[in-house]
């Protein structure tokens, strides 16, 4: 307030106050080993106590990030970085908490921003970035602090070893931890707990054996007993000549396969079809009566079972109710989570776990180079034709057919044949660009578009009839994919109903 001219062009209260906090976060952050205390108007915003960094950060952002960070750590001849990561679905459209610390400095570098985005690549949608609060330790006389005004920006003198080293222990963390949900078949408030078996408390049931026991000797009741005299009736033995053969096709019962075949073409006796109702009445009496005389008989097996009470056969496109799985509309697989209902883009699904296989098999894939009809020219800078005539050969090999026609032009002939449906010119100049920054191997660059590419065409396609076992599979893949959340381009693969929604939502 003592120099005028800065004051006149200070800010709303508000506006100044969040640059504070901005400032005192970032100095917070750095010294943890220090207790801070953040006084405004005489109300005490923060009093943060020494702590880990974890601790730290929870103090200044809120406790609910303590279950959104994951570690990373890694230590090197170049560098040493530790700190913490957000879980994919944590990442934010707005205000994203991201902060790089080097040597007790807090600063901005958007050179390693960019290698931690595209680490996230294809786990978050487009619109979003995550959080993260990464420390790294150099030796100080490989960087420079001196080339910003206001030294919030440092030069490294490894940035493309660090890059390589940054994405790397980033990727590492994000793999070792399963991100997904976990499904909840067993949603049954009523459900018994079973008790542990404990061997000196229990005792094993004692089984008596008969050996000399033969269910075929017990005395089996007569068709009359069982059926009623009038069907048993229309029923007789065929005359047979007991020989060898005839005498083998008997069963161990004494029964013979031809034993119950009716007298003539037409079945039953007239008598026996003249009045359906009785005839009915009576086989269902007889019936329950021969079941019930049969030796050992279980109780209630001739009980019949009312059709209000029967199980109700499958619907198509459904998995029986113990396994809370429906597919509706030959679209979207609906399943009880621990947090609600789930509904999960069949399509999208299936693209996450093709391109995890395929991902997985990257070393073996072999490309065919596919003559394009129409050849792509492409006129690039100086920069990018140096690099594009450095890794041509690298390309030649994985299917491309590239051809320099003088000064920074140059035409791309052939694609590999699993990539012929996508944008030729797009491949390469995003292959240039990834070498130039980041010196990553192009192969891999390569592969991650083929199996995004061949994931996206070999994927159920919407409105497709799944059995019972075909969901039951697609369910057990999607869940051990380590990002089961997001397919490999970024979109969302399910969503959940809360429990709490669909309350409110019944009133």
């Amino acid at each position: 307030f003592n120099v005028p001219a800065r004051r006149k062009f200070l800010k709303k209260d508000a506006v100044e106050m969040s640059a504070i906090m901005r400032e005192f976060e970032r100095l917070a952050l750095v010294n943890i080993g220090v207790d801070f205390t953040l006084v405004s108007n005489d109300t005490t915003v923060h009093s943060l106590m020494h702590a880990p960094l974890k601790k730290r950060i929870c103090d200044l952002f809120g406790k609910n990030l303590d279950k959104q960070l994951l570690p990373i750590e890694t230590d090197t001849s170049i560098v040493s970085i530790s700190g913490y990561i957000g879980l994919p679905e944590n990442a934010r459209k707005r205000n994203p908490l991201q902060f790089f610390m080097v040597n007790g400095r807090n600063m901005q570098h958007p050179y390693f921003r960019k290698a931690v985005l595209q680490c996230y690549d294809r786990l978050i949608p487009v619109d979003t970035q995550p959080n993260y609060f990464i420390n790294l330790r150099v030796d100080p006389e490989t960087i420079d602090v001196n080339i910003h005004p206001t030294k919030s920006e440092i030069k490294f003198e490894n940035e493309q070893a660090i890059w390589q080293i940054l994405t790397a222990a980033i990727r590492d963390s994000l793999g070792r931890f399963n991100v997904g949900p976990s499904l909840d078949f067993d949603r049954e408030a009523d459900v018994p707990e079973i008790p542990v078996f404990n061997p000196e408390a229990e005792r094993m049931p004692e089984i008596d054996v008969d050996p000399g026991y033969n269910p075929f000797l017990e005395q089996i009741p007569s068709t009359a007993e069982i059926f009623g005299a009038e069907i048993a009736d229309a029923f007789r033995p065929r005359e047979t000549v007991h020989t060898r053969e005839s005498a083998s096709t008997r069963s161990a019962a004494g029964y013979s396969r031809d034993e119950y075949r009716p007298r003539h073409e037409g079945g039953m006796h007239r008598s026996a079809a003249t009045d359906w109702a009785r005839l009915y009445d009576d086989f269902m009496r007889k019936r329950d009566e021969g079941l019930a005389s049969l030796p050992d008989a279980a109780p209630g097996v001739g009980d019949a079972v009312p059709a209000e009470k029967s199980e109700p056969s499958l619907l198509p496109g459904t998995m029986s109710s113990t396994g809370h799985v429906f597919q509706y509309r030959d679209t979207y697989i609906l399943t009880t989570s621990r947090d609600g209902l789930m509904v999960i883009d069949q399509h999208r699904a299936h693209m996450r776990v093709l391109y995890d296989a395929y991902m997985s098999k990257a070393e073996e894939q072999e490309f065919v180079a596919q003559a394009t009809m129409f050849p792509d020219v492409l006129e690039l800078s100086g920069a990018q034709s140096a690099v594009l005539a450095d890794i041509a050969p690298s390309m030649a090999r994985l299917g491309f057919v590239i051809t320099h026609r003088g000064e920074n032009s140059w035409s791309i002939d052939g694609v590999p044949s699993q990539l012929i449906d996508t944008s030729a010119r797009d491949m390469v100049l995003g292959m240039i660009e990834s070498v130039t920054e980041t010196g990553l191997d192009l192969a891999s660059a390569l592969h991650e578009q083929v199996a995004l590419t061949m994931a996206r065409s070999g994927a159920i396609r919407r409105g497709q009839s799944l059995t019972p076992d075909e969901i039951e599979r697609l369910l057990s893949d999607l869940f051990r994919s380590h990002s089961p959340a997001l397919t490999p381009d970024g979109k969302s693969v399910f969503a959940i109903i809360s429990n709490d929604y669909i309350t409110r939502l019944l009133g």
